[in-house]
């Protein structure tokens, strides 16, 4: 039986929409106009990295992305726009200094603030009970990805290199590739070190489609901030595009990596399977703009730490912090390019020197005219929430909630309701998980740092029912 399998949960596609660039065999003055009426760009942003995204222009400016290739000005990168199952992806441009090189001078997709890097296997999450049950990540199966092992760790692949012409186009790989098990003689699976072997492939996108949206979505978020922003390690973000099995792609707040998942599933019934997501529907439409209506009038005249901080300390009650409660500013970031000041402050159960630090935030933004532009929160504003913390807090201080090294919690329950809690980080790299102290559980209990993804639950057992995806136990009885 043959499969296939793609990876899902992409951090973040940008792009303006726009049919894919068609590269001309000839050059044109008029090529060399357009490029200098390309608008300006944002501040991370070179123009040559903006030729891809004039699609509906005439040939001679697709010839033009050639000749700024050749010339070393731009990397052409092939990437999706939108789900493969709606569109194919395109060719996009990033300056060619974003690029590490090998000593021949061949690029990969690596620089000093994104690593592409796999491993030469594939987890599967061992679940015991009830799918939706949580469970340990094993190696399940070899990497059919192009994985060549770091000299220096072999447990790590090297960051992928460009395609035979120096660039990471590669508009022939199909959106929907073959996925095969290799098998024996018997018809079985073939194990090697207990693992099923799957048959390498020589395919990229995936990977060129997450470094492309990652190194766009910190150029974006560092335009909009103002400012250099530190993610991942040392600064530098290290990215699997092809960790797992399942429907899910996460971020590990321990090993401060963004892993992907991989499906197996049958192409035939999985195309039929597919619905659009809303994002927003009526109902947060109005709570936005009930938020909206509920910022206190409050004006910033300057913008120092202690300003900033005299200007809460006099206003808590217009903040809607009741005098059993206090704030302390955590940190005051400016935003040069806007000329916001975006102010984080931490609730406290009272106030001044003998107050206790709580672990529920609030934030303020001002404008640049000193005017508060939006505020969230950290409680709601009215005597009965303020009454109701107090009484959780005191509760979850008897049952010794706040003696595992972390600070209590004012948070919300699935249902609405308000409760207390504290949380501490457990584990490491894909194992990672939160142990909370709950009022209903104080001697902890585990959580998922995963987020369930739009398949999962309902939708995900829907596709496994109806014999689009495989499950782990079809998996293994491939034999």
């Amino acid at each position: 039986m043959r499969t296939m399998c793609i990876a899902i949960g992409l951090l973040l596609l940008l792009g303006w929409p726009g049919t894919t660039p068609v590269f001309a065999e000839r050059a044109s003055e008029r090529a060399e106009q357009s490029f200098g009426e390309l608008p300006a760009p944002l501040g991370n942003t070179s123009k040559a990295v903006l030729l891809c995204d004039r699609r509906t222009s005439e040939r001679p400016l697709a010839n033009l992305v050639e000749r700024a290739f050749e010339k070393g000005r731009v990397m052409p990168i092939s990437s999706y726009d939108d789900d493969p199952f709606v569109e194919d992806s395109i060719v996009e441009c990033m300056e060619s200094s974003a690029f590490a090189r090998g000593p021949d001078g061949r690029p990969f997709l690596s620089n000093a603030r994104t690593v592409i890097e796999d491993e030469p296997v594939i987890y599967r999450q061992n679940r015991s009970g009830e799918e939706e049950q949580s469970g340990e990540f094993r190696a399940f199966a070899t990497n059919p990805w192009p994985c060549v092992p770091l000299p220096v760790d072999p447990g790590f692949c090297a960051p992928p290199a460009a395609n035979a012409d120096g660039s990471f186009r590669f508009p022939d790989e199909p959106r929907f590739p073959l996925f095969t098990i290799e098998r024996g003689a018997d018809g079985r699976p073939i194990l090697r070190d207990g693992l099923q072997v799957w048959t390498p492939n020589d395919l990229h996108r995936g990977m060129t489609t997450t470094f492309e949206a990652a190194n766009k979505v910190k150029d974006a978020a560092e335009d909009w901030s103002g400012r250099a922003l530190s993610w991942g390690i040392g600064g530098v973000l290290f990215i699997n595009t092809h960790a797992f099995i399942d429907f899910n792609a996460f971020y590990s707040p321990a090993a401060r990596q963004l892993f992907f998942g991989v499906v197996p599933y049958r192409l035939h019934r999985l195309v039929g399977e597919l619905t659009r997501r809303e994002i927003f529907n009526g109902d947060s439409v109005a709570a936005w703009l009930a938020h909206e209506a509920a910022v206190p009038h409050l004006r910033l005249h300057g913008a120092s730490a202690q300003q900033v901080d005299s200007l809460v300390q006099a206003n808590l009650d217009r903040l809607g912090i009741g005098p059993d409660f206090g704030l302390v500013i955590q940190s005051v970031t400016r935003d040069h390019q806007r000329h916001q000041t975006i102010v984080r402050a931490q609730l406290t159960l009272g106030r001044g020197d003998g107050a206790v630090g709580l672990d529920t935030h609030g934030v303020l933004v001002f404008r640049a005219d000193g005017r508060l532009a939006d505020y969230h929160a950290p409680l709601p504003s009215d005597v009965g929430s303020h009454a109701l913390a107090l009484a959780l807090i005191d509760h979850g201080r008897r049952l010794g909630l706040d003696r595992h090294g972390a600070p209590l919690s004012i948070v919300r329950k699935p249902d609405g309701q308000m409760t207390v809690e504290a949380r501490v980080l457990r584990g490491d790299g894909l194992n990672v998980w939160l142990e909370a102290f709950t009022i209903s559980n104080p001697h902890g209990e585990r959580r998922e740092v995963i987020s369930h993804s739009w398949a999962s639950g309902r939708k995900a057992a829907a596709l496994k029912r109806a014999g689009t995806v495989l499950t782990t136990k079809q998996l293994e009885e491939e034999r």
